[in-house]
């Protein structure tokens, strides 16, 4: 399991650095550490796991869908303030997962 310093700021209401599962095919899980500042941008993109847009005649991932990105940073209680900088975290992961997503 990997772990993380404690860097003592306890005003920080985030979880520590947590250990994933990785990969999506062949069974096969790596860990991998979530760094704090990171951390709301990976729980966003995991709820919106059930959010994408699939072309209806060949099957191919065509990305997020974007209202309910909007409806999700909403629901889950995310700072409006903080709403564009994790847009463009989800933009970086939806880019490394159609790739793998699209993959024969």
């Amino acid at each position: 399991m990997l772990g993380a310093e404690d860097d003592g700021d306890a005003d920080d209401d985030r979880p520590p650095p947590q250990p994933s599962p990785g990969g999506r095919g062949g069974g096969r899980e790596e860990d991998f550490l979530i760094l704090p500042e990171n951390w709301d941008s990976v729980q966003v993109f995991l709820a919106l796991n059930t959010s994408w847009r699939i072309d209806g005649f060949n099957g191919i991932y065509l990305g997020l869908d974007r209202p309910a990105i909007e409806s999700t940073l909403r629901l889950m209680g995310i700072a409006a303030e903080r709403h564009r900088e994790i847009l463009e975290d989800l933009r970086i992961m939806e880019s490394a997962a159609l790739g793998d997503l699209n993959r024969e």
